[in-house]
């Protein structure tokens, strides 16, 4: 990692942490402030901090980093109505239906599409309300309902006692059920996968689902406790909760969950593909036939150039202008070649002995 790479990457990471940290400043002075969820904001601020450090180390990399930047060149020349369009219609099959899991296999879809809906959920409910954007207040007028505020806004008026009330004040119940749903399909999968028991690690694949699984399941408890059992063991219950909250927010950015942000790049790879067929099509050097985008050639020999590989060939032109089929005939020609002449060899010394 370069000097230019860490201190870029390091001033990325405070300014999202001092935005982050005004937000919830302004917020809590402006708005409404949660002294039971400080611990809460601080945690998150902390993480998003780490987070976008990370992040951006790993965006200077070559490879994502000519994705990063030819995504955004690409933007700008595009048409924005049918890029748009391919976005829209992208990310919904990609990231809300998650059809690059359905597609490899249905019992990774059944793991994973109920996690990150329940995730979703959480972050959606969580988020505005650790900020001070979203809180309930019970009128003067009417002690029997809730003002629901929204930006110091109010919104609208809901009775107590009604079923809209129950659903907003549950919300993450229902965001837990998922979760559990989900974790326990990935559990169930990585103990009868031989694959997987091969490959995995506790630390690395284990306790990121354990630990969700801790964070759902002790949120009932919780509201069971306050709800039904007049809050026996509550006490013990938030703290095991923030507990757990806390140690696996601040461990997202060194875990495998931080593949959630990486995720985002997705969107550059998106605008890649759409608008890198504007370029034209390569054609191999040796047959003619054509067999990837222009720009992802060009851009794939900048990227091992950067890399420190140099596959140009002695005329001037590059190995990455030969097409897949040409490049298996080739190396089965030259080792054709190669056993040729070691046989012929071999047959030299014989007759000269």
């Amino acid at each position: 990692m370069s000097d230019a790479t860490f201190r870029n990457s390091v001033l990325a990471a405070v300014a999202v942490g001092a935005i982050a940290v005004l937000l919830a400043v302004v917020g809590w002075t402006v708005f409404e402030f949660d002294p039971a969820l400080v611990v809460y904001a601080q945690a998150l601020i902390v993480s998003l901090s780490l987070t976008v450090y990370r992040f951006s180390i790993w965006l200077h990399r070559p490879p994502t980093l000519v994705l990063f930047r030819r995504s955004i060149q690409m933007a700008k020349r595009s048409n924005y109505v049918s890029l748009g369009k391919h976005l829209i219609f992208r990310c919904a099959e990609y990231f809300a239906l998650n059809r690059f899991v359905w597609k490899r296999a249905r019992n990774r879809w059944a793991a994973h599409w109920p996690i990150a809906i329940g995730c979703v959920m959480a972050m959606a409910i969580v988020v505005p309300l650790i900020f001070g954007w979203v809180w309930f207040e019970t009128p003067a007028s009417d002690l029997h309902s809730y003002n629901v505020m929204v930006f110091g806004m109010h919104v609208r008026t809901i009775p107590i006692d009604g079923i809209e009330a129950f659903l907003m004040f549950h919300g993450l119940v229902w965001a837990s059920f998922p979760v559990i749903v989900g974790t326990s399909f990935a559990m169930l999968r990585r103990m009868g996968d031989r694959g997987d028991r091969a490959t995995q690690t506790f630390g690395n694949d284990l306790v990121p689902l354990l630990l969700l699984q801790a964070i759902s399941i002790s949120g009932l408890l919780m509201t069971l406790s306050y709800s039904y059992f007049a809050g026996v063991w509550h006490r013990p219950l938030t703290i095991f909760h923030c507990v757990v909250v806390v140690g696996t927010v601040l461990w997202l950015p060194f875990s495998k969950l931080f593949h959630i942000p990486q995720r985002s790049l997705k969107l550059a790879q998106m605008i890649y593909e759409h608008e890198s067929v504007k370029d034209g099509r390569a054609n191999c050097m040796r047959c003619g036939n054509t067999f990837a985008d222009q720009a992802q050639i060009t851009d794939l020999i900048e990227i091992e150039q950067r890399l420190g590989y140099r596959y140009a060939l002695e005329d001037g032109t590059h190995y990455q202008s030969v097409c897949p089929p040409c490049r298996r005939a080739t190396m089965v020609l030259a080792q054709s070649k190669r056993w040729r002449n070691a046989c012929s060899q071999k047959h030299a010394e014989q007759q000269t002995v």
